[in-house]
Formats: structure tokens, C-alpha cells, sequence
């Protein structure tokens, strides 16, 4: 932005595409071009923006500018949401940062128990946890697994550059303590402590509830038939022959089915 911003002149538009906005905003202001901060809620490996998300931040932007730029953007599907750049980090402290924190947390506390077991002489391993996830939780997973697989540049500075990010994570921190306390208390009022806990949050995301089960109950529906066709799949190997009578392709079937046959042969 810098060593752009001098170069611009009033009939141009000057637009980022950070994760943080104040900023870089404020560094675009430098200039005598229109600005206009955006931040595209999505990376580089989506096919098409159409379904995506683009926050927009039109903070010195003429209007026929400004609608030339949305519809452009519109007219390929995508949906744009228009905040300030401080409304932004505010909410990125949270989309992102306390996310992310809390992404990263639990994948530094499962290797953590998964080292201590092994100190211990446990043969418990991250292949052993992951083979008795139900799809709920491989999901959670899956998203530990996708961030850790990425950049680690990005996402230090998502949480270090972003000055709303600090305040989220001491929430956060506070709220683990809460629950630690009560999961750890043996006594019988810890058990009203976790329901009062429980429903206030419930009541807090009530609006977001019937949307959040819609939305993993299709990505549980995908991933269950995902293992379905797998499972198809492995059924139809092999070639199709005769063997003591028998077609091959039945035998496969059948022991992949858990089907045993008696001493004689019988199914």
C-alpha cells in the first residue's frame, strides 16, 4: 500500500484484500484515489466466488464507484457485506481470531495428552482417536486438520495483527475457567452449575441454532455418503470368476459384509 498509495491519483479506486481493515485503511487514506477496503471471507483454492462472502469497507469511494464494483462482484454470485473498518476487526476477533485461537488450542491439547500417553507407555495415537469419530466430530477435526495444513504466517498474523483479537481470547480464557471449575467440582450443585452454563449459551445463539443443525446435518448427510460409495466401491472389487462354484465377487461381498460360512462351506 505504500508504495502504491503515491502513485494513485483521484480517478482511480484503491482497494486491499486483508484480513484486517483499520489499518491498511488508514494507510490507503494517504492517497488522493478512492478507497475502499475489501476482504474476501474465502482463499484462493475456491473454484468461483459464487456462495462466498466479501466484506467491503467503501470508506472514501464515489457511488457510481462503488456500485460498479458490487455488481461486478454480485453478478458473480458472491454476497457483499458493508461494515466500517473498525466494525470489522471487531468481528474478525471473533470470526477469526477467537476461532482460530480456539482451533489451535485444542490441536495443541490433543498432542499434548497424545504425548503424555505415549511417555506413559500408552499405544494411544491420533490415528486411534480419529477411527472412532462419528461425523460430528470428524468435522471438528477436519477443521483442525485444514488450518494446520495451511500457512502458519497467515494465521499469526490474523491473531497477532488484529488488535480486537486480545480482548475475544481473554473471554475465552475466562469461560474455559468457568467451565474448568465446574466440570472438576464433584458436588451436586456443579451439575445445576453446567445446566445454567449450558442454557445461557443456548439462549444466547437461539436465533443461530436451527441454521447451525441445518447446515451440519447436510455436511453429515455428504460425509455418510461419502463412505457409502467408498464402501460400494471396495464391494465391486475384483474380478468376476468361478471358484469352487462360487462367484469371487459374491465371496468378496460377503466377508465385507461380516458373512461367514461353516465348516462345509455353508453360507
Amino acid at each position: 500500500i505504500e508504495e502504491i498509495a503515491p502513485i494513485m491519483n483521484k480517478n482511480q479506486l484503491l482497494c486491499d484484500f486483508t484480513s484486517i481493515k483499520t489499518a491498511p485503511v488508514e494507510a490507503m487514506l494517504k492517497s488522493e484515489a478512492q478507497v475502499m477496503g475489501l476482504h474476501p471471507m474465502f482463499g484462493p483454492s475456491v473454484a468461483s466466488i459464487k456462495g462466498q462472502t466479501i466484506v467491503a469497507s467503501p470508506v472514501r469511494c464515489r457511488d457510481s464507484d462503488k456500485k460498479l464494483l458490487f455488481d461486478i462482484l454480485e453478478n458473480e454470485g458472491a454476497s457483499v457485506c458493508v461494515m466500517t473498518p473498525q466494525e470489522h476487526d471487531r468481528v474478525m476477533g471473533i470470526v477469526q481470531g477467537l476461532v482460530h485461537f480456539a482451533t489451535l488450542s485444542v490441536a495443541e491439547a490433543v498432542r499434548n495428552t497424545l504425548e503424555s500417553a505415549k511417555s506413559s507407555g500408552d499405544s494411544l495415537t491420533l490415528d486411534t482417536v480419529i477411527s472412532v469419530m462419528s461425523p460430528v466430530y470428524r468435522i471438528e477435526m477436519g477443521l483442525i486438520g485444514r488450518i494446520l495444513g495451511q500457512d502458519a504466517g497467515l494465521y499469526g498474523d490474523i491473531l497477532k495483527m488484529n488488535p480486537a483479537v486480545v480482548p475475544v481470547i481473554e473471554e475465552m480464557s475466562a469461560a474455559v475457567s468457568r467451565l474448568k471449575a465446574i466440570v472438576e467440582d464433584d458436588s451436586k450443585e456443579s451439575f445445576e452449575d453446567f445446566d445454567e452454563f449450558f442454557m445461557t449459551n443456548r439462549e444466547a445463539f437461539s436465533s443461530y441454532i436451527p441454521q447451525a443443525t441445518a447446515d451440519t446435518d447436510k455436511l453429515i448427510v455428504a460425509m455418510t455418503k461419502e463412505e457409502t460409495v467408498k464402501g460400494d466401491k471396495t464391494s465391486e472389487k475384483g474380478e468376476m470368476c468361478e471358484k469352487n462354484g462360487k462367484n469371487k465377487k459374491c465371496e468378496n461381498n460377503e466377508k465385507e459384509a461380516g458373512v461367514t460360512n461353516d465348516a462345509e462351506g455353508r453360507i
